[in-house]
């Protein structure tokens, strides 16, 4: 799945995305080979027979244009494993619900290195998602830093999987305030990255890439990993403005962290690291576009949803779903009052295939609000 370089190498040291050719004119992904979607890095085809073919039709027929110029640029962001803060029983959905410091979702963990292969054929493994680019609330600029929520699918980093799965292989969405603005990104955070923005030895890097977003917006994204190199590869579409583009990419060179293992995929909304100090940034106050029971959420959307351990139905080994509710301690979260008590500051729900969900809402779908010390911004 070797990408075609569309702009000279960076600099030594750095590493070098390689960003898919735009595909010739007339070219249709519904009608192509699936070493032509490869070619031009649109997501994997599922079998017709697949209840996920619809979704995966309707995504691609909406990638018309592909960005003519594309362009990847370092940032001051890092998106890393899940931080624990608790673990408790399951509460009704999923097989656990956890607190975490800096994510907000869902993960899939197996007892085997199940994303390490596509369970539809193919080379590796595939993670899919959608969100609705959330419209942000009131955050106080003055003084307090910038606010951040990272929405994202990627492979590794769940707490609950096997040791040696602490690397994130990711892509997604940043919304942040104070500076505001929208933007693609993709990452492949290595254990042993270096968080110190002045060094190049085994840097932290996310990247974000020139695909126009506003609030509102639909979105989707397809993280991909390849036994090849280069070893990941994203998908990243507006899917309201027909905008796309498609990257592969490896691991941090010479980084001496862990590699890719496959037992974990996640879904997940996340408070990211600042590089330059290391701590986490605030989580910007989103205000979603769906309301359940009084609560604004935002969310993947139904329509683009899809687990792939569902897509044929007997792929699931031994699949098991952990809730992660995003908390707070100790932070000036709202600069008016800090958070002294642990509380949770983003909550996640899932409804699976196996679960009924709320009237008017698809199954396989996850949505997140913020909720306690946020909700009063």
């Amino acid at each position: 799945m070797q990408g075609v370089l569309a702009k000279p190498p960076p600099a030594a040291g750095d590493d070098q995305p390689f960003f898919f050719a735009a595909p010739p004119t007339g070219f249709s992904p519904l009608q192509a080979s699936d070493a032509d979607l490869a070619t031009y890095g649109f997501p994997p085809r599922p079998p017709q027979s697949d209840r996920s073919y619809a979704n995966w039709a309707q995504v691609v027929a909406n990638a018309k244009y592909r960005i003519a110029n594309p362009v990847a640029k370092k940032t001051g962001i890092v998106h890393g494993p899940a931080v624990r803060a608790s673990l408790s029983a399951g509460a009704g959905v999923g097989n656990t619900t956890e607190a975490e410091y800096n994510w907000s979702g869902v993960d899939e963990v197996y007892a085997s290195p199940f994303f390490a292969a596509n369970p539809n054929g193919g080379s590796g493994g595939y993670v899919v998602g959608g969100y609705q680019m959330p419209t942000l609330g009131y955050d106080n600029c003055s003084g307090y830093g910038s606010y951040y929520a990272s929405m994202w699918v990627g492979m590794d980093g769940s707490p609950n999987a096997p040791a040696g799965n602490e690397d994130v292989l990711q892509a997604g969405f940043e919304a942040g305030a104070c500076p505001g603005g929208y933007y693609a990104w993709y990452e492949w955070y290595t254990v042993g990255c270096n968080l110190n923005a002045s060094s190049a030895a085994y840097p932290c890097v996310e990247y974000n890439v020139n695909l126009p977003l506003t609030a509102g917006d639909y979105t989707y994204v397809t993280v991909t990993y390849n036994p090849t190199s280069p070893h990941g590869a994203a998908f990243l579409s507006n899917q309201t403005t027909g905008q796309y583009i498609s990257v592969s990419f490896s691991q941090p060179s010479g980084s001496p962290g862990s590699a890719f293992a496959g037992y974990s995929a996640e879904w997940i909304v996340e408070r990211p690291t600042n590089l330059s100090t290391g701590s986490l940034f605030d989580l910007a106050n989103y205000i979603g576009s769906w309301s359940i029971g009084g609560l604004n959420y935002l969310g993947s959307f139904p329509a683009y949803m899809q687990f792939p351990s569902y897509a044929t139905p007997g792929y699931d080994p031994a699949g098991t779903f952990d809730i992660f509710n995003m908390v707070c301690t100790q932070t000036t979260w709202d600069p008016n009052s800090q958070c002294s008590t642990e509380q949770y500051i983003s909550l996640a729900y899932y409804w699976s295939y196996y679960q009924q969900p709320p009237s008017g809402y698809n199954t396989e779908s996850i949505y997140f609000t913020v909720t306690g010390v946020a909700a009063k911004q």
